[in-house]
């Protein structure tokens, strides 16, 4: 945190004088949040995260993603928390990092989605059967 000391200040009233306490305050910090996109090319495919939508998570902390294209991917994330100064202005900034891209068989994006996101599902696949 970013503390200041407030200066003891003295007022002169009628022969007294009245000191005012210290006193700490915080300078909030302005929040900001920062997303770092990843991309690679494998098989001769561009996979980005910047361009595709975000559908579900997966089993195994992945992000599922889906290209214009509907090719499916994945990701790890990573977030970080930490404090910018900037022009005489704190940040607290907090970032995603999109890594590790893999391309996924639509079998697998189709479990995911169903097991994570089921309104999704049927609005990609369509209805499903009750149990």
């Amino acid at each position: 945190m970013f503390w200041k000391k407030k200066e003891i200040q003295k007022n002169e009233k009628e022969n007294e004088t009245e000191m005012k306490k210290d006193y700490l305050y915080c300078e909030i910090p302005i929040l900001k949040r920062k997303t770092r996109h990843a991309k690679t090319i494998i098989e001769n495919k561009l996979y980005d995260t910047e361009k595709a939508e975000i559908i579900s998570s997966t089993a195994d902390c992945r992000i599922l993603f889906v290209t214009k294209k509907g090719n499916y991917f994945s990701c790890k994330t990573t977030d970080y928390d930490y404090m910018e100064n900037e022009e005489n202005k704190t940040y607290h900034i907090f970032e995603t990092v999109y890594h590790d891209i893999r391309p996924e068989l639509l079998e697998y994006a189709m479990s995911n989605i169903g097991k994570y996101e089921p309104e999704k599902y049927i609005e990609l696949y369509g209805e499903v059967e009750e149990a």
